[in-house]
């Protein structure tokens, strides 16, 4: 795709040559396979996933049919997805510094596409009040820098794994003004409401979009902070 006209001038403003949708069959526009399934189908890739690492002030890395062990620490946890439409997983609740947020929303996608996280207004404001963010414009929000040493930790419970992100993760300091990192979006049934946990989570999260098992696969990354290319490998080799 590369006409995304129709997507708001944040994508048509930006410079970049396309969108490469990756997920399932369900949601292609007109029909016929999606370009990972049909990938899957062709027989080519080593193992029926990707994997993307998000890079600290460098390079990050998009792969396909596998996954890089120099990207991620730890172990992984298993998070089985609910839908086959986007990477669709069940989302257990949300806590700041171990207070529960009473989020009513119960289902999250991973998505490399959205910038920030992504979730219902009225929890995103609540969030934003508990963490001492202030109203800015257009759903977002400002924060003290000073928060970044100091603020609260929030929660994110997938399935059955835990997920943190401490604020050097969720506070964006774009020269010495500070964002916090999510954005109130309402998006109507069938498709919301839903959390679009963006790329706020995936640079510290390595994440594995595992088609064959039809799970994410996630640890933390090796590093995890700042914003970076994004190369592609596949089968763990390099395509110019």
């Amino acid at each position: 795709m590369d006409n995304v006209q129709g997507l708001g001038p944040a994508y048509y403003i930006g410079k970049f040559d396309g969108i490469l949708g990756l997920g399932f069959d369900s949601i292609v526009v007109g029909g016929g396979p999606s370009p990972f399934s049909a990938l899957v189908s062709s027989g080519q890739l080593e193992k029926p996933e990707f994997a993307f690492y998000l890079g600290n002030l460098e390079e990050g890395e998009l792969v396909l049919g596998g996954t890089n062990p120099n990207h991620y620490e730890g172990k992984f946890t298993i998070v089985p997805l609910i839908a086959e439409t986007y990477w669709e997983v069940a989302l257990g609740g949300i806590t700041v510094d171990g207070q529960a947020t009473g989020s009513d929303t119960s289902r999250a996608i991973v998505d490399s596409g959205t910038s920030l996280l992504a979730g219902p207004v009225r929890e995103i404001k609540r969030i934003a009040q508990l963490v001492g963010a202030t109203p800015l414009f257009a759903g977002e929000y400002a924060i003290d820098c000073a928060k970044i040493k100091s603020g609260p930790s929030i929660t994110f419970k997938l399935g059955s794994g835990i997920f943190t992100l401490d604020p050097v993760d969720y506070i964006l300091d774009q020269q010495g003004i500070c964002l916090l990192g999510m954005m109130g979006i309402n998006i109507p049934p069938p498709n919301g409401p839903l959390w679009i946990l963006g790329d706020v989570f995936m640079r510290k999260y390595y994440t594995v979009f595992d088609w064959g098992n039809k799970q994410l696969r996630i640890a933390k990354s090796s590093k995890h902070s700042g914003q970076g290319d994004v190369k592609l490998i596949e089968n763990n080799v390099a395509v110019a």
